[in-house]
């Protein structure tokens, strides 16, 4: 990968010596289908009991009925393909939300995403804070978002700066480059 090629999850998984699979998608043109036959061909012949989705942000917890959407076709189409999935090919499947104020930056106003949250509380396990200073896993997270060019993901940079300990509009000096200030207030 060259410094100008954005794929973080490609560096990502290079950093830290594992196989990725990325489904790509045009999501205006893609029907479901595909993306659960993709999803189908990934599973065969390995052992894949669960399934974990990741979103830096909150679209995928969005229903659409909020005042406004930030970006969330592949959040949601790849929910739904693995939803899909029956239970015979995938034993467990879970959704995971790092960041989930980083959408404001995409438009999505912070009351929806409360009101959204307080909705899922009692479905949902939520660990509203991870401490920096007291968890190893949290750590090497950092690190390795700092080593994989981080000034092509604002979304991990913003999250490793709350983690940090940065609040409010901090911006972190390597997205300076890229964006003049940062519209998504760290808590």
């Amino acid at each position: 990968l060259t410094d100008n090629t954005y794929f973080p999850e490609q560096r990502l998984a290079n950093e830290i010596q594992v196989p990725i699979y990325a489904i790509l998608c045009n999501y205006d043109e893609t029907r479901i289908e595909l993306i659960i036959e993709a999803y189908r061909y990934l599973i065969d012949g390995r052992t894949i009991d669960e399934i974990i989705l990741i979103d830096g942000g909150s679209d995928i917890l969005l229903t659409g009925n909020e005042q406004q959407l930030g970006t969330p076709d592949e959040d949601m189409s790849h929910a739904r393909a693995i939803q899909l999935l029956s239970s015979n090919e995938v034993k467990s499947k879970y959704i995971a939300v790092i960041g989930t104020n980083i959408d404001c930056g995409h438009g999505v106003i912070q009351s929806d995403i409360d009101a959204r949250l307080n909705d899922l509380s009692s479905k949902a396990t939520f660990t509203w804070l991870w401490q920096y200073e007291h968890d190893e896993d949290i750590r090497r997270y950092v690190d390795i978002v700092s080593r994989c060019c981080p000034r092509h993901t604002i979304v991990h940079s913003l999250i490793c700066a709350a983690l940090q300990g940065h609040r409010g509009y901090y911006l972190p000096e390597h997205l300076r480059g890229r964006i003049s200030k940062s519209i998504v207030p760290l808590t």
